[in-house]
């Protein structure tokens, strides 16, 4: 039986999972979580597969139905030493939707939203998301990073 699948974890690890949504125009859709821009998303509940999670969370903090596509980015975020656990975050693409697609914020957690240009975007979201997000966007395929450095192989 698939770990990931039936605790939303690995071995105790919490794991988020977030996808980048694009209007037509190219726009990306931000969310202003407390004092953070972010991109839709959170954690993996118990018995999500992260696409099920990252579909359920999109809704629930926006009122939108999206599918989540492709895995851009999968970072193992290591502790901090204030800390934070480690945690294991997913990036996934998603199909466009229309201009001025209606978006409807979840009362109490959500505060605001925009539809902002890529270079809007990385200037409000979060260092950790647009660390993700640089190298998943310049090749194509899905990238693995360790809190937030590329890995490769020697």
């Amino acid at each position: 039986m698939d770990v990931l699948a039936v605790t939303g974890a690995v071995d105790g690890v919490p794991m988020t999972a977030a996808v980048l949504v694009m209007d037509i125009s190219g726009r990306w859709l931000i969310l202003r979580h407390r004092d953070r821009w972010q991109l839709p998303g959170g954690l993996v509940g118990p018995g999500e597969s992260p696409r099920q999670a990252a579909a359920r969370e999109i809704h629930e903090e926006t009122g939108l139905i999206i599918v989540p596509g492709r895995l851009l980015v999968a970072d193992w975020c290591a502790p901090s030493p204030r800390g934070r656990r480690g945690r294991f975050s997913l990036v996934f693409n998603a199909l466009p939707v229309p201009d001025q697609a209606p978006v409807v914020l979840q009362d109490g957690e959500v505060g605001d939203y925009r539809w902002a240009t890529p270079a809007q975007a990385v200037g409000q979201l979060h260092l950790r998301i647009t660390a993700r997000l640089a190298g998943s966007l310049a090749k194509p395929g899905t990238v693995y990073l360790e809190t937030f450095i590329p890995w490769s192989t020697p």
